[in-house]
């Protein structure tokens, strides 16, 4: 194999924004991953790792250089159904693990919003989801992780290691993870019981949020940033304690026909007043008193997948701006991001609630607080006040002691992602990077952009 120009391939971000040419190479096993190492280290390229490309910026994306992906890896390795324990391969992805696993009564521990996420991906970004809050990261229910350094060799990491907390939510800049032997959570029932209520305004989904005792196993909230009190509809589910092997053996269900002629009529509303309209009926049309359902763990975490490639509602892309907020700030900081963004005339489409708590990872965005995920539809003409508006709303971030999550982020300076971890935390990162990759040759945009990838002969004196 050699790096030839028949491998070029156009990669973007998930947002479609971000978008990079590169030589592409689809390894099958872990021998190809090390010549492909070799071969790019001898071609004078570095190497970016990719899995299903689901993150939103330009986290697995690296110009001119070489993208290892991992499609090709999607083997389950091990399962037993008795303990719940699965080894995967890297590009197994969470809709092949759950696929397996719900039938024999097991859930992944840890989700994020959509299942077309690689295991590999996921733990190198540290996926959360609507229950991080009670569950924690998706890592923290990981035995064990093999990873192949840059210099070829092979490494087992089990939780106690700290290198296995530095590759954790590490981007995919201190190894490649080649397997993944990961805790699933034990279910009697593939359906969730879910309260959903409204909210009038951001004091109040924060009462909910920010409560001391929270009876839900999950919890996540629809905003109307539109509206400037902040209404929001909310949604706590538990996990089914009344037992129904149906709905374990039953299949999820693949994208309805009428869910592909969603997206056209989305772009036709992708318009300021067009969206407060959308966001406006979503409030209108939810009933007034809180009320229960069950729903499936699919349909309750993978929504936005029952609308096949719903992010071409935004035409030319869009970028995704995640910002994490200390409990005892978030009644201040988020309804004053909510008054800049209209004030801007930058009015997130979509934005999402979420309630979180610490991890042990250093490079965690994780905190005690909420986060509010916000969709930002992409302009060409408007691109530079975009990125100026969300850079004013970093600065509100920094000031409360803020984080932000890289698989979310597109717009971050490194000054401003060291500002939220610490000088402490990044120094040791780099020292870190040092001593696994000495080189330098893992990489990506993203890593350029936040000053993640150093050039070689970088010293731990620095």
């Amino acid at each position: 194999m050699r790096i030839s120009t028949r491998l070029i391939r156009r990669l973007t971000g998930y947002g479609q924004v971000q978008r990079a040419d590169s030589y592409v190479v689809d390894v099958t096993s872990v021998e190809q991953i090390r010549d492909t190492l070799a071969l790019a280290r001898e071609s004078g390229r570095k190497v970016c790792l990719r899995g299903e490309g689901r993150s939103y910026g330009d986290a697995s994306i690296a110009a001119e250089q070489v993208s290892i992906r991992f499609r090709n890896m999607h083997q389950i390795l091990d399962w037993d159904p008795s303990t719940g324990v699965a080894t995967l391969e890297p590009g197994v992805t969470i809709r092949q693990l759950a696929d397996l696993s719900v039938r024999h009564g097991w859930w992944p521990p840890v989700v994020s919003g959509t299942a077309h996420v690689s295991i590999a991906g996921a733990l190198a970004m540290n996926i959360h989801g609507k229950n991080h809050f009670r569950a924690g990261t998706l890592a923290e229910h990981v035995k064990e992780i093999e990873v192949i350094r840059p210099d070829g060799t092979l490494h087992i990491l089990g939780p106690d290691d700290p290198d296995f907390r530095w590759v954790i939510s590490s981007a995919g800049l201190l190894g490649v993870i080649t397997s993944v032997k990961v805790q699933l959570h034990r279910i009697v029932s593939a359906n969730v019981d879910v309260t959903c209520w409204r909210s009038p305004d951001w004091l109040a989904s924060l009462d909910d949020f920010l409560a001391d005792s929270i009876e839900f196993d999950y919890l996540v909230g629809w905003v109307d940033m539109y509206h400037a009190g902040g209404r929001a509809i909310l949604h706590g589910a538990n996990y089914s304690t009344e037992p129904n092997q149906d709905s374990l053996n039953m299949p999820p269900r693949p994208p309805s026909a009428l869910a592909a002629k969603v997206v056209p009529l989305l772009r036709l509303f992708n318009r300021p007043l067009g969206n407060r309209l959308l966001n406006a009926a979503k409030f209108l049309s939810s009933r007034r008193n809180p009320h229960g359902f069950s729903r499936s763990l699919n349909d309750f975490n993978f929504l936005l997948d029952s609308i096949p490639e719903w992010r071409r509602a935004y035409g030319h892309g869009f970028l995704q701006y995640q910002v994490f907020i200390p409990a005892q700030h978030a009644r201040e900081i988020l309804p004053l991001i909510a008054d800049s963004c209209r004030a801007s005339r930058f009015v997130p489409r979509l934005a999402v609630l979420k309630r979180h708590r610490e991890d042990p990872f250093p490079l965690s965005y994780s905190l005690d607080g909420v986060s509010l995920a916000m969709d930002f539809a992409f302009e060409p003409r408007r691109a530079d006040d975009l990125r100026a508006h969300l850079n004013s709303l970093t600065r509100i971030v920094l000031g409360c002691g803020g984080k932000f999550y890289m698989a979310k982020d597109s717009v971050l300076s490194a000054a401003a992602f060291r500002l939220s971890l610490g000088d402490d935390v990044i120094d040791e990162f780099l020292r870190v990077k040092n001593r696994l990759d000495p080189e330098g040759l893992l990489t990506s945009q993203l890593a350029e952009r936040l000053g993640l990838s150093q050039p070689s002969g970088y010293s731990s004196g620095h």
